[in-house]
């Protein structure tokens, strides 16, 4: 928020008598861009709903609307969340200079490419046939690969988000960053796993993929409206902000 009140002057901000930190509500009706993001969210978030009601209701993994089908809707819509979700954290970066979004557009942007050509389900497999795996506990060794693989992913990810954490202020976006991080990890990560252990379970299927996608919708909305909030505030959001403060 610091960051949204850099493009003013101490001068300005006392001619212009507006509060250094205004409420969201006061910023949202003087910043009509900030609740279309929301609205946006919103609405992709009903969208991730009705996939994942479909998915269980319906209960057809062979149905293009189901959220676990190869290539389906859902899976072609999270495609362009991803997208939109990485090209906003990169104008964000370059928008507020900070280092640490960089690390984050690089580790999405590696989620995205991951998920569009199954880079780490094909590394597991080449894993698994080099180092012939036998399987264990019900494991396929194929998945050991695959977990081998996003073990050196989550690894390389928390390095490059240390090696930048102490080169700029942890503000607002990080924080937002590492909890919508934090819901995609669960849902990528731990449910996943034990999906791998119980691969029969339409439930964990569904949790596993509609869960990715609801995450990713909030982080939209989330680098959305905070990309619209650094925006400097015109003359006129000036006028506003202090008829409404």
């Amino acid at each position: 928020m610091a960051r949204l009140w850099s493009g003013l002057t101490r001068a300005d901000r006392r001619a212009s008598a507006v509060p250094a930190r205004p409420s969201i509500a006061v910023e949202i009706a003087s910043r009509p861009l900030t609740l279309a993001a929301w609205a946006l969210g919103a609405s992709a978030v009903a969208l991730d709903t009705v996939f994942i009601v479909v998915a269980v209701v319906v209960d057809e993994p062979g149905s293009s609307w189901h959220v676990s089908h190869e290539r389906g809707l859902p899976e072609r819509f999270q495609y362009l969340q991803l997208a939109a979700f990485v090209l906003s954290l990169a104008a964000l970066a370059w928008r507020l200079r900070l280092r640490q979004l960089l690390a984050w557009t690089a580790i999405y942007g590696y989620l995205l490419v991951d998920d569009a050509f199954e880079l780490h389900e094909r590394a597991g497999s080449w894993i698994s046939r080099l180092a012939r795996l036998d399987p264990h506990f019900g494991v396929e060794p194929h998945a050991v690969g695959e977990a081998a693989v996003l073990l050196a992913v989550v690894g390389g990810s928390i390095v490059l988000v240390l090696a930048t954490a102490f080169a700029d202020r942890v503000g607002p976006p990080v924080v937002w960053l590492c909890a919508i991080s934090a819901g995609y990890a669960v849902a990528g990560l731990v449910v996943d796993a034990i999906h791998e252990v119980v691969p029969t379970s339409t439930v964990l299927s569904v949790a596993e993929d509609g869960g990715e996608m609801l995450v990713v919708s909030l982080g939209v909305a989330a680098a959305i409206s905070c990309l619209q909030r650094s925006q400097p505030f015109s003359t006129r959001e000036l006028r506003l902000l202090k008829r409404r403060a």
